[in-house]
């Protein structure tokens, strides 16, 4: 005990030195909104449809520069999906005939497949057969719808448009 007359200098107490903390309701309202987020939060964690959506932009926009190449060249480019992933060559087959890879002009790396930047499709992806050539004047041998995951690439006969 202190008494003002003595030596010992008084300490007082603040009055809210009792009241730190959180009570148990915060804490429960803090663990409710918290359960709340991760149930929204959590299902968009799923990448699966952005990888696809992604993995068919960049097949696209593989195809439209394949069919720019070929204009270039005045050559065939020929391309070919299937196997989870598509493959791009300078010559008629892919490259059967000693056909040659066209590179990535993004990365710098062929377009042979092997992993992704080079065609590979991510892991779940699915990519259908199919195989097509642009001539010289940028016209596909056939149209032809591609399916990657649950929708389509579109080349159209006469046009070579990519869509």
């Amino acid at each position: 005990m202190c008494a003002r007359h003595h030596a010992i200098p008084c300490r007082s107490v603040p009055p809210n030195a009792m009241e730190r903390g959180f009570t148990l309701i915060e804490l429960v309202l803090v663990i409710i909104v918290l359960g709340i987020l991760a149930a929204v939060a959590y299902p968009r964690l799923n990448t699966a449809e952005f990888d696809e959506y992604g993995y068919r932009e960049e097949a696209a926009s593989a195809l439209r520069y394949a069919r720019q190449v070929a204009v270039a060249r005045n050559s065939t480019v020929t391309a070919v999906f299937g196997n989870g992933a598509y493959r791009i060559c300078a010559a008629n087959d892919c490259p059967a005939n000693g056909g040659a890879y066209l590179l990535n002009p993004g990365n710098g790396r062929l377009w042979n497949g092997a992993t992704q930047g080079q065609g590979l499709a991510p892991a779940g992806v699915q990519v259908s057969n199919a195989t097509l050539s642009f001539d010289g004047l940028g016209r596909p041998n056939t149209g032809t719808v591609i399916a990657i995951g649950g929708r389509n690439i579109a080349v159209e006969a006469n046009t070579g448009h990519v869509r």
